[in-house]
């Protein structure tokens, strides 16, 4: 699956340590210019979106695969409601 690069927790109020913490990696991974402005732009908006409609806490991991870098968001939220995906 890939080098783990990252592994955190976050709640309300640590969005903008985690914003700064998540540029530095993806930095450190050669993330430069506008992907990395983009990719740091992406977590933030979603690890919000977590506080905010996810139970006001999430985790975040980071991975490099194929130099390509990853991330994923978990929340305890209900989900999206029925009729929303399709």
């Amino acid at each position: 699956m890939g080098r783990q690069v990252l592994c955190l927790s976050f709640a309300r109020g640590r969005i903008t340590f985690l914003r700064r913490t998540v540029a530095e990696h993806a930095r450190y991974e050669g993330l430069t210019g506008r992907r990395l402005e983009d990719f740091v732009l992406a977590v933030n908006e979603i690890t919000t979106n977590a506080v905010e409609h996810g139970g006001g806490h999430g985790r975040l991991r980071l991975w490099s695969h194929e130099e390509r870098l990853w991330c994923e968001i978990a929340d305890e939220g209900p989900g999206m409601p029925a009729g929303w995906v399709g």
